[in-house]
């Protein structure tokens, strides 16, 4: 058990932030979601809808992009259902 807590801490630590994003979202039963914003080449912003987590937020911009043949620029924003974006993840 102890090896086993040891190599999930130094995963935390010496790994990209981004390998990991959501992962604890609904550990502890999060109250937040993300809003969904998908950006064309022309710059022009696109709401794709809400996810739980941002791995689903992921999701959701890569399935749109694949779906309109074009790269994947897109923004998760952390919500709380009061502010739109807390804080923008990707």
């Amino acid at each position: 058990m102890k090896y086993l807590t040891m190599i999930f801490i130094s995963l935390f630590i010496f790994a990209p932030n981004k390998l990991f994003a959501g992962w604890l979202d609904n550990l502890f039963g999060s109250k937040y979601y993300y809003n969904v914003l998908f950006y064309t080449p022309a710059n022009k912003e696109i709401f794709l809808g809400t996810a739980k987590t941002v791995s689903d937020c992921q999701t959701m911009a890569f399935r749109e992009a694949d779906y309109k043949k074009m790269p994947a620029d897109y923004m998760c924003c952390k919500t709380d259902g009061k502010s739109f974006c807390i804080s923008k993840h990707r």
